[in-house]
């Protein structure tokens, strides 16, 4: 897969602007109410029917994954534990989205352009 696939695709921060996929990005703390910090991914300029099109919606989410749980420039064994056991979380808590979106997209592919939602645990 090259750069230019990515280069289209946004992480929306909670509470943050829009970043390209490329882009350097620090997940945002819990809000006022709570909520866990999230991400979401968009997948509405990738043809999911096409193997191309899946791998490339699996690699935003896993950098989305990356980006909501490994806090840069700490090192320790715990926080590569918990970054670990974050992303395992967040790429479980996303399978059944990719999935159903995939389902959707052969079904009615203008009724699937949307977006998949991660949530740090």
């Amino acid at each position: 897969m090259t750069r230019k696939m990515f280069a289209g695709a946004a992480l929306i921060l909670s509470g943050l602007t829009a970043l390209p996929a490329g882009a350097a990005a620090q997940p945002s703390g819990a809000n006022p109410q709570g909520d866990p910090p999230t991400i979401t991914v968009s997948y509405s300029d990738l043809n999911l029917a096409t193997p191309a099109g899946r791998d490339a919606l699996d690699g935003r989410v896993r950098r989305a994954a990356e980006t909501l749980c490994v806090e840069q420039g700490v090192k320790s064994l715990q926080s590569e534990a918990f970054a670990r056991k974050c992303v395992g979380d967040a790429l479980a808590g996303a399978g059944g989205q990719i999935r159903q979106a995939v389902a959707d997209f052969s079904t009615d592919r203008y009724a699937s352009r949307g977006s998949i939602q991660l949530a740090r645990k």
